[in-house]
């Protein structure tokens, strides 16, 4: 998220950046990194300017140059998607100040402008950023003037709220019903004070991570026995009960949530594109099977139902691997989120079940035994048909993302 504040409306007729904020976030929730410099323009600051934002001459005089910070910023944005509300604007006046450092322009594909998003969403409007947060009921009561940093950290909230990664609250407060103009009861739910849009010192040192060796006290990893399925990998329990742990033992580069969280959309983001292969798997063994078995005057692939099965497992892997191929674009590009990732594992884990079960089925009885690989993907597939997200989670975050509306209860 990245806001601005300039001297005036055009940065080709000589207008600049004063003020440059920016927050990040990882799957909706806020890591409580942020950038935020005041910069001298080298020129005079409009009266009209100054009404919106109050950062005058006299106060911005012995600020740094946005040369002088333009590497840490960059450094900062590194390759991820920028959002912004009216987000040309702002890239206008960044990409102009690059221009004069002589660095590369950020390019318009990395954009997501959430005026635009708030369009699509209520076309009637107003959807200037206080409209937003007053439709959202967001607290903007510190907000007297423009800021950079802090609407970057008001956008942040309503980014969430448009784009549905609001995550559901985990309390059990009582929600009055209302009556809507229909006559329909409806549960309005109480929206609980916003969280701090950037984490304290305090809290992002108490979700460090460890490395806990093996042997410490406390510490147990029991091994699940009698598995049907994944049964080439030890899976165990792991149990940490009073562990004390040293300080050497603290992973430096973790960030509170961030890295387990950016761990899980990586890890669906492999599942999809494996999923494939076990599918690709189940279909070359049924396609050779069904060659090579002969019923009656014909192998059974020449039957019409047999080519059938096998054109519909073709085409649905097809499908699969292009929406991998454009996920593993998207990612490339730095726009890929979490809700992408969430359509290609559900979609492709469900579709590699159900090739394996048709190609049981052609291999008949021969199916079930040892001799081909498809009960063993089969069996791996009611895994990972429920493990990093169960398709009906997957199936209602992508439905909470196109409609608005959660469908999980509270």
């Amino acid at each position: 998220m990245f806001d601005t504040e300039t001297t005036g409306l055009d940065p080709y007729q000589g207008d600049r950046l004063v003020e440059i904020g920016c927050v990040e976030l990882v799957n909706g929730f806020p890591t409580g990194n942020s950038f935020h410099h005041y910069l001298n323009p080298e020129r005079e600051m409009p009266d009209g300017a100054f009404q919106v934002h109050g950062l005058s001459t006299e106060f911005l005089k012995d600020k740094p140059l946005f040369a002088d910070v333009c590497e840490e910023f960059l450094a900062f944005v590194g390759d991820a998607p920028l959002v912004a509300h009216n987000a040309m604007f702002d890239l206008g006046f960044i990409n102009t100040e690059l221009e004069r450092c002589k660095r590369a322009l950020l390019q318009r594909d990395r954009l997501v402008d959430t005026l635009m998003l708030a369009r699509r969403r209520y076309p009637a409007g107003p959807n200037r950023l206080d409209d937003l947060c007053a439709r959202f009921s967001i607290d903007t009561s510190r907000r007297t003037k423009h800021g950079a940093l802090l609407d970057a950290e008001l956008l942040a909230e309503v980014y969430v709220e448009l784009t549905g990664k609001r995550q559901a609250r985990l309390s059990l407060v009582d929600e009055p019903a209302g009556i809507t103009q229909q006559g329909i009861i409806a549960v309005v739910r109480l929206r609980p004070e916003p969280l701090l849009p950037r984490i304290s010192a305090a809290e992002r040192e108490a979700h460090r991570a460890f490395v806990v060796e093996k042997g410490t006290p406390g510490f147990r990893a029991p091994e699940v026995k009698h598995k049907l399925s994944l049964r080439a990998s030890v899976t165990s329990e792991l149990v940490f009960e009073d562990c004390l742990i040293p300080e050497t033992n603290i992973l430096p580069e973790s960030k509170g949530l961030k890295s387990p969280l950016m761990c899980l959309t990586q890890a669906r983001y492999g599942i999809a594109w494996g999923a494939v292969g076990a599918a690709i798997s189940c279909y070359k063994s049924a396609l050779d099977y069904a060659k090579q078995r002969v019923q009656f005057t014909r192998p059974i692939a020449g039957y019409q139902l047999t080519q059938k099965k096998l054109v519909e497992m073709l085409t649905e892997i097809a499908k699969a691997q292009l929406l991998c191929w454009r996920l593993g674009r998207m990612k490339d590009s730095g726009v890929m989120e979490p809700v992408h990732v969430s359509m290609a594992k559900m979609n492709n884990v469900a579709m590699a079940l159900e090739c394996a079960r048709t190609a049981r089925g052609i291999l008949g009885a021969n199916g079930i035994t040892a001799d081909y690989p498809i009960m063993r993907h089969m069996c791996n597939l009611e895994s990972v048909y429920t493990y990093e997200g169960t398709h009906e989670v997957h199936t209602l975050a992508i439905g909470k993302h196109i409609t608005g509306l959660d469908a999980f209860d509270v």
